[in-house]
C-alpha cells in the first residue's frame, strides 16, 4: 500500500476508510470510555478491512484515544497498547474491547487548526488569543505510490516504519491496520514529539491494539 492523502469532506456515513467526524457504525456503538478518567476517547478513524484480513468475520475497525482538549489536564498512559486510554473496536462479529464503552454516536472527534485572524477589535486592543481548533473529517485514499521502507507517512496495512524498538503486540500473530503520522498529518493529535500511532489486529479477529511512539 502506499501513503494516505486527506481529502475533507463533510458527513460520511458510509463504511469506509475515513478519519474524524463521527464512527459509522455496523453494529451497535462501542464508544470506548478512558480507564482514568471515565470520558469517551477521541475517535481517530475507522478502517474497512479488504477480504483477507476480515478475520473472525470482522469487517470494520475504529481507532480512539483519551486525547483532553488544548488546555486541559494531560492524561498519561495513551501511548501503552493495554493502558487504557487507547482501544481499537472490531465489528461484527462479537468483540470485548480493553476498556469500558458506551452507547454515543458521536463524541470527541478530530480536530484541525483554524487559521483565519481574530476579529478586528482584537487585533486594535492587542489581546491575544491562543489556538483556534474546529472538528475535522477527511476522506481517505490511498496513493498507491511504492513503499519507501526509510519514507515516513500515513498508510494502511502492511509492515509498520517503527521510530523505536518493535512495538508489535506479543501472543500470536497480528496485522497492522493503520500506521499514522502525526508529524504530516492534518489534524490535532497527540502522539508526542512527531510522534507515529500503529493500530494491530489479532489474526483470530477477537483482539486488536493500538500504540504509538516518538522522537
Amino acid at each position: 500500500m502506499g501513503k494516505l492523502e486527506f481529502k475533507p469532506k463533510a458527513n460520511i456515513r458510509t463504511l469506509v476508510t475515513k478519519f474524524g467526524g463521527a464512527p459509522v457504525w455496523l453494529s451497535d456503538p462501542q464508544w470506548p470510555l478512558s480507564r482514568s478518567t471515565g470520558q469517551p476517547m477521541r475517535f481517530i478513524c475507522q478502517i474497512a478491512l479488504p477480504k483477507d484480513m476480515q478475520f473472525g468475520g470482522q469487517q470494520m475497525a475504529y481507532v480512539f484515544m483519551t486525547d483532553p482538549e488544548p488546555g486541559e489536564e494531560y492524561v498519561e498512559s495513551t501511548w501503552e497498547p493495554e493502558g487504557g486510554e487507547n482501544a481499537v473496536v472490531l465489528q461484527p462479529a462479537p468483540f470485548e474491547p480493553i476498556v469500558d464503552t458506551t452507547d454515543l454516536t458521536f463524541g470527541p472527534t478530530l480536530q484541525g487548526l483554524v487559521t483565519n485572524k481574530p476579529p478586528l477589535i482584537d487585533r486594535i486592543i492587542g489581546m491575544k488569543r491562543g489556538p483556534s481548533w474546529q472538528d475535522v473529517e477527511f476522506a481517505v485514499t490511498d496513493t498507491d505510490a511504492p513503499n519507501d521502507p526509510d519514507a515516513l507517512g500515513s498508510r494502511l496495512f502492511g509492515e509498520p516504519d517503527w521510530l523505536q524498538i518493535d512495538g508489535t503486540p506479543t501472543g500470536g500473530k497480528w496485522q497492522m491496520l493503520i500506521q499514522i503520522d502525526s508529524a504530516q498529518s492534518e489534524f490535532r493529535i497527540n502522539f508526542g514529539d512527531a510522534g507515529m500511532g500503529y493500530a494491530f489486529i489479532h489474526t483470530d479477529g477477537r483482539a486488536a491494539r493500538f500504540l504509538w511512539q516518538c522522537c
